[in-house]
């Protein structure tokens, strides 16, 4: 029991210091100017300290040059409690890092990739210390939730060129005024377009109920008959790529490849988005 709980206190302490130093070495990497001798700094001691915390998966270690050899110390009183803090140390150390890394590539930045592999290294630590289902999941929600508000604007913006070229074609070919058609995508923009993340969190909590609320913003009343089986398709795949990037708590890679190409040429023109949604299969 002693040895349990002496093996399972180095493992988890060498965890949750794994994860601060990887924080710090990502803040200053991509924060911080001529900062590059401290973030490689915090990145070996992130290594040093993840190999420490996991030496039952190795024979042994050898440390040249310095000689120093590594032995286990008395257990410390109420060991158990201090593994509890530990693990609420590193939930806490978790939040800041995800927290801070899913908003970093807002207005440039991190690239997804870059940033969804800093992620999985932090997450692999986690897995270290042991930290229970919901924390992980409050963890890693700040990511999750920008990515599903990322996937929703693919469709959203498909729709509303859709809506658009809907009541263009009113006006050319039904001889609709122009204030009848403003009317009609004046008031869809005032129901479907998010002012914030507010309105769009009650629907990301699965990818099938992303993907039907989706589904309720357009008809074929609205849509031109090709556009609206597209926009179907489109909300069944955004709410499948969401749901796996969900489970995996950050992108997955098949969604890292979809946004590439995706995002090719994109230029922010509703005829753009328009001309891409009738790309789509």
């Amino acid at each position: 029991m002693i040895t349990f709980i002496h093996d399972n206190f180095v493992r988890i302490l060498f965890g949750v210091l794994s994860i601060i130093f990887a924080g710090q070495a990502l803040f200053l990497l991509f924060k911080e100017a001529n900062a590059l001798g401290r973030a490689t700094l915090a990145a070996a001691l992130f290594v040093f300290c993840a190999l420490i915390g996991n030496t039952d998966q190795f024979d042994s270690f050898t440390f040249s040059a310095t000689g120093v050899v590594a032995k286990a110390k008395n257990v410390i009183e109420q060991a158990q409690v201090t593994i509890g803090n530990l693990r609420m140390l590193s939930v806490a150390s978790a939040k800041a890092i995800y927290l801070n890394l899913a908003w970093s590539n807002r207005l440039g930045g991190i690239e997804p990739r870059q940033k969804q592999k800093a992620l999985d290294s932090i997450n692999e630590q986690l897995r270290t210390v042991e930290v229970s289902d919901a924390d992980w999941q409050a963890i890693v929600w700040p990511h999750v939730e920008l990515i599903g508000y990322d996937l929703y604007f693919i469709f959203y913006y498909a729709a509303r060129s859709a809506v658009s070229y809907h009541v263009d074609e009113l006006q050319t070919r039904d001889h609709k005024t122009q204030a009848e058609t403003f009317a009609i995508l004046q008031t869809w923009d005032a129901k479907w377009t998010p002012t914030s993340l507010v309105p769009l969190d009650p629907f990301l909590t699965e990818g099938a109920r992303l993907t039907a609320y989706m589904k309720q913003q357009v008809s074929p009343s609205l849509v031109e008959p090709p556009a609206y089986d597209k926009l179907m398709k489109l909300a069944e795949t955004v709410g499948t790529l969401y749901e796996a990037c969900r489970k995996h708590g950050g992108y997955t890679d098949e969604t890292l490849v979809y946004l590439e190409e995706y995002n090719k040429g994109n230029n922010g023109e509703l005829g753009g988005y328009y001309a891409k949604l009738m790309a789509l299969p």
